[in-house]
């Protein structure tokens, strides 16, 4: 039974080596936190991105096809070349206006408000609309700038979208 409680020859860890293991622990666990932020911040950063995008892609879809629809274009009610701008369309007995309120574009059909096009974490910056015409066809060029309100810094994207008025060739 002596034998085994004695501890002579049996050796521990050192203040040293202690201090070194402690130091290397600390590295290791800054250098892990640092690539962990930085995934965290780079998948914020996607995900902004993606909400930004997804929002140009549904209004860009509504306002072409809606542009392609019409036959053409109450010039007395809408405002081209200036931001906010403001698109009144007419195909046949609809009216389609689109504009630019509080941060967000705006759709009126007939006159009734049907509510906001963009993603209501989306504000819209700038909305213009730019007419071209030739003897033989009328288009409308959408611009509209959009940034996340979510984000820290408000990085703005530039989108666009043209279309040809279905009266207008």
């Amino acid at each position: 039974m002596h034998r085994f409680l004695n501890t002579k020859g049996v050796r521990g860890y050192t203040t040293m080596e202690l201090v070194v293991y402690l130091a290397l622990f600390i590295v290791l666990s800054l250098f892990l936190t640092q690539a962990l932020s930085t995934m965290a911040r780079s998948f914020l950063a996607l995900r902004l991105n993606q909400s930004v995008t997804a929002s140009a892609s549904d209004i860009l879809e509504r306002m072409v096809r809606d542009m392609r629809l019409a036959s053409s274009i109450d010039t007395a009610q809408t405002i081209f070349d200036a931001s906010p701008g403001k698109l009144v369309l007419q195909a046949g007995a609809t009216t389609t206006e689109y504009a630019l309120l509080d941060g967000a574009i705006t759709l009126r059909e007939n006159g009734i408000s049907t509510g906001q096009i963009s993603n209501p974490g989306v504000v819209v910056s700038s909305l213009v609309f730019r007419k071209a015409s030739s003897t033989s066809a009328l288009s409308v060029r959408a611009e509209f700038s959009l940034y996340d309100k979510r984000a820290a810094s408000t990085t703005k994207r530039t989108f666009y979208g043209t279309a040809l008025l279905r009266g207008g060739y």
